[in-house]
């Protein structure tokens, strides 16, 4: 066996590293810190602007700015804050991202300094937490079932039990109930009567006279 043909027959290594999909939490977190972060540079930009023009009034109006050589470091939010910040953020559905970036930047309106846009982030995320629906726990549900249930057993049932057919005719015609000597003897008149011919009579004047 040559070596070309185990080399064309094996598969040739990918130069190309397969990057593992993100989670949807890590996906809003992410969102949310770079939303802060491009806000955090927007007031630092603001600030320094609004420092050069007052260092310009100060001086006469001539602008050195020129003259620095390296622009001043911005603000950097501590590692600590940071990662509780990513931890509640990582809290946020996706269905609610948009809702908290918008608050976010209505609420970033009126801040000034850097420092005071994590606080404002994390006042939105907290509030659209706090209005989150309240998840149902195993308990709660337990108990919840349970409390139907029993009020489905007190509950009184609307079906009505026939009458058995012995007490109807009991309560209907009570005086037709005898003993049994008094059907025996009620029997025997019934057959006897049934059996003999009708008794036919006729009532005359004198009493010495046949019947017709």
């Amino acid at each position: 066996m040559s070596l070309t043909w185990i080399k064309n027959w094996a598969p040739e290594p990918s130069n190309q590293q397969h990057v593992p999909e993100k989670s949807e939490s890590t996906a809003v977190m992410e969102s949310l810190l770079m939303e802060m972060d491009f806000q955090i540079k927007e007031k630092d930009r603001d600030k320094r602007e609004a420092e050069v023009e007052e260092k310009r009034k100060i001086s006469g109006g001539v602008d050195y700015s020129w003259l620095i050589t390296q622009p001043p470091k911005g603000y950097q939010l501590p590692q600590l804050e940071h990662l509780e910040l990513e931890e509640l953020c990582s809290k946020v559905k996706p269905a609610e991202c948009g809702q908290v970036i918008t608050t976010f930047r209505n609420m970033i309106e009126n801040v000034r300094e850097p420092n005071e846009v994590p606080k404002v982030l994390r006042a939105c995320v907290l509030q659209v937490l706090e209005r989150r629906p309240k998840e149902e726990t195993m308990s709660e549900w337990v108990t919840k079932r349970a409390t139907s249930l029993t009020s489905l057993r007190l509950r009184p049932s609307t079906r009505v039990a026939p009458v058995r057919c012995d007490e109807d005719i009991e309560m209907q015609a009570p005086s037709r109930v005898m003993s049994a000597p008094q059907a025996c003897t009620f029997s025997r008149e019934q057959g006897a009567r049934a059996l003999s011919l009708p008794e036919f009579s006729a009532h005359s004047t004198n009493e010495y006279e046949l019947p017709v």
